[in-house]
This record gives C-alpha cells, sequence and structure tokens, in this order.
C-alpha cells in the first residue's frame, strides 16, 4: 500500500462521516437529547482528524497519478485540489468548535445549532471535493455529465 492507496480508502470518510453526524445532530437537536449531541461531536472530531492523513496524501496520490496515467486531466486534478485545500481547514474548524463545546460542556440547543449549520456547510464542501476527485479518474463520471448536458 502506498500514500495514493490510503488517499483513496481514507477520502470517503469524511463525506460520509459528516453526513451521519449531521443526522444525530439533528435528531439530538430536535429531541434534546445530549447524549446523541456528544456523540455528534466524537464524530466530528474524528472525522477532522481523518482529514489530515486524507489532505496530506493527495499530493502524493496526485504525484503517482501523474507519473502513470498518461493524458491526465491537470485542470481537473487542481479544481480537486482548491476545493480540497478551502474544505480540510473548514472540516478543522468543525472538528474544533466540536472539541470545544465537549470541553467546555456547551451542549446546548443553540451550539448545536451552530455546529449543525456548520456541519451541513463542510458536508457540502467535502461532497464537492469527493465529485471532482470522481473526476479525476472515473470516466462514468464524465460521460454521464456530457450525457446530461445534450
Amino acid at each position: 500500500m502506498n500514500l495514493a492507496h490510503l488517499h483513496l480508502l481514507l477520502n470517503h470518510f469524511p463525506i460520509i462521516g459528516t453526513l451521519i453526524g449531521i443526522g444525530f445532530m439533528g435528531y439530538a437537536y430536535f429531541r434534546k437529547d445530549d447524549k446523541i449531541g456528544n456523540a455528534a461531536h466524537v464524530l466530528f472530531i474524528v472525522m477532522a482528524l481523518i482529514t489530515i492523513p486524507v489532505f496530506y496524501t493527495g499530493a502524493p496520490a496526485e504525484h503517482l497519478l501523474e507519473d502513470i496515467v498518461p493524458n491526465i486531466s491537470h485542470e481537473t486534478i487542481h479544481d480537486h485540489e482548491e476545493a480540497a485545500d478551502f474544505s480540510f481547514y473548514a472540516m478543522l474548524l468543525l472538528g474544533g468548535l466540536s472539541f470545544f463545546s465537549l470541553w467546555k460542556k456547551r451542549n446546548n440547543r443553540t451550539w448545536n445549532m451552530i455546529v449543525l449549520i456548520g456541519a451541513i456547510a463542510v458536508f457540502g464542501l467535502m461532497a464537492r471535493v469527493g465529485y471532482l476527485g470522481g473526476q479525476i479518474q472515473h470516466a462514468e463520471i464524465k460521460a454521464a455529465e456530457t450525457s446530461i448536458s445534450k
């Protein structure tokens, strides 16, 4: 296993994990369930931590791909990389807010709503990063876009 494999293995976790955390936090908010809210905060922290190796294995994955795939779209890779930069820091901020919430025991409805809104935004950003990353090598995504735009 190399760093490109690790990148591909881990890159789905921040997307799916954040979506699950949104479900937990939404449930906790509407049911006023502090235990589920805490679980959501822990999940957001774990997703932020997983995002770190995903982010830092991106460049090695890019270099490996450029070496083995002829005519790779550098523009597509650049778009993915640019989206990943912003999303990475947004995910770290979400993890930091969740850590602060647990540390300071700020598991109230207002704070949980702030984290929930932030998590929805981060999910959107991460889903876009995943979509752009999928365009790098997945011909089926490009083919679907072409048929839809016609």
